[in-house]
């Protein structure tokens, strides 16, 4: 009877130090850019300031925050496509910033919760473009697409100014890389978690070990 206290009381103070499992967030940032390209508009309107260039000290970063710790063997989703939950996300491309709505995508984890596939798409607008893809194996394109308005004079017809030529000049940037970029976990203190797969195998040694010891006893 004695051991079997014993043997309770140690898997109680056990359990109690061990921490329970915390929501953390998962950030991938990308390798930087290795090709970037500019075009200047001649005539940007007075109202809208340049964008500018990509630059080569950029990359790409993704954010997203869990509601539990990164399991093992499961798929993330964006939108959550029968798995667990991304209760927020962000992109950024080094000029953009990318919101929940505007992020689809998704990553996988392999039997020791490392994070071994994902592919993602962050866009927004149409005429006015913001584009970001990242995918594994393949690195990253970031691309924006802006244009501007041409002031034409008051007395000037949009009949008789199309004869001129566009009433709009556009800006436009574009960066990639091929190198894939590196993840990593956090919890809500930015301490780096590394992932424990043993500890559900030492729980079930030791609920074992308890049960046999208290057969034993009886």
């Amino acid at each position: 009877m004695r051991f079997s206290r014993f043997a309770a009381l140690f898997l109680a103070c056990f359990l109690m130090m061990t921490p329970a499992a915390e929501a953390v967030t998962v950030i991938y940032t990308g390798a930087q850019y290795s090709d970037v390209s500019y075009r200047e508009p001649d005539r940007p309107a007075m109202s809208r300031p340049l964008r500018h260039s990509y630059g080569t000290d950029m990359h790409a970063t993704l954010t997203f925050d869990l509601d539990g710790p990164l399991l093992a063997d499961t798929e993330y989703s964006t939108h959550g496509w029968d798995g667990p939950t991304i209760t927020s996300m962000s992109a950024h491309d080094g000029i953009n910033v990318f919101g929940q709505d505007e992020l689809f995508g998704s990553f996988v984890t392999d039997s020791a919760a490392r994070i071994t596939g994902w592919y993602f798409v962050a866009t927004r607008g149409s005429v006015d473009l913001d584009l970001l893809v990242v995918e594994s194996g393949v690195g990253a394109r970031a691309e924006y697409y802006y244009e501007y308005q041409r002031l034409a004079p008051e007395t000037l017809t949009f009949a008789r100014a199309s004869r001129f030529g566009d009433f709009f000049t556009a800006e436009a940037s574009e960066a990639s890389t091929d190198a894939s970029g590196s993840w990593r976990v956090v919890n809500d203190d930015g301490v780096s978690m590394v992932p424990l797969p043993a500890t559900g195998l030492l729980y079930g040694v030791l609920s074992l070990g308890l049960f046999g010891a208290l057969r034993r006893r009886a």
